[in-house]
């Protein structure tokens, strides 16, 4: 099935403030689009409060929530509008974090299931809180803000994350060879896909050449909205040629790996 997608370009980039918690120094708003997950926001409060204002009104399909802290059970809402606060008639969705591990899983706010209408989630403003107070301080890496949702058409992709998941192995190192723990996030995905016409192949590889082979993307490796959503680059681009007899036929490597999140909080 198609494997939904942001692409760097419609990533949006809010101003964003803080309109409830204290930022620690050096750990303030700016780092919610900095493009490094293991640079986080960090506030002194368990709870939190965030605006993001796009300059002007602009469609939001979904919003991500990369490498945070939140409990199992913390209830965090996202809300659109056209003022700062936001009022009760906006366009929302909640979310809630599940803990497949022994970390929270990243967050993903499906604005467009919730407001099918694109003029209806079509805005200047973006409120996110916890609705529930959080365990500890809340830490958030990076949100980031998808404006288009794509999928890559005609593609069928079988993706896995390694057996390692997020452990590295760094040869250098003496003592453990593999010194980072799942929360670093730094996952590879793999997969492949067959595409079937010249022009999904045109496609596919100017895409990654363009513009993803260096600028990270929004990217649901398991092929649905429903499930993780992470923060990554590919890993190296490539299309082969499937059959000899016809060059329109392609076979796609597919890995995508994800932007480490440094250390557990």
């Amino acid at each position: 099935m198609p494997m939904p997608f942001c692409r760097p370009d419609r990533l949006l980039v809010p101003a964003w403030t803080l309109t409830a918690g204290t930022p620690l120094e050096g750990y303030d708003v700016d780092k919610l689009s900095d493009g490094d997950p293991s640079n986080p926001l960090r506030i002194a409060e368990p709870t939190v409060g965030i605006r993001g204002d796009l300059g002007v009104a602009m469609r939001v399909d979904g919003i991500a929530i990369i490498h945070h802290n939140f409990a199992e059970g913390v209830t965090l809402r996202v809300r659109l509008g056209d003022t700062p606060g936001a009022p009760g008639t906006d366009s929302g969705t909640a979310v809630t974090p599940a803990w497949p591990g022994r970390f929270a899983s990243h967050l993903y706010a499906n604005v467009a299931a919730a407001v099918p209408v694109v003029a209806d989630r079509t805005h200047r403003y973006i409120r996110i809180e916890n609705l529930t107070p959080n365990t500890a301080p809340v830490q958030i890496g990076e949100i980031l803000v998808a404006s288009v949702i794509d999928t890559f058409s005609g593609i069928l992709i079988d993706a896995k994350p390694a057996i390692t998941f997020g452990r590295t192995l760094v040869a250098g190192k003496k003592g453990p060879e593999y010194i980072h723990d799942r929360r670093t996030r730094d996952r590879v995905w793999t997969g492949a896909a067959v595409l079937e016409n010249a022009a999904d192949v045109a496609a596919f590889y100017a895409l990654q050449h363009a513009s993803y082979g260096v600028r990270p993307f929004l990217v649901f490796p398991l092929n649905s909205l429903e499930d993780e959503p992470i923060y990554a680059r590919f890993v190296e681009p490539g299309v082969e040629a499937t059959l000899p007899v016809d060059l329109t036929i392609a076979h796609v490597p597919v890995a995508v790996r994800e932007l480490a999140c440094g250390e557990a909080y």
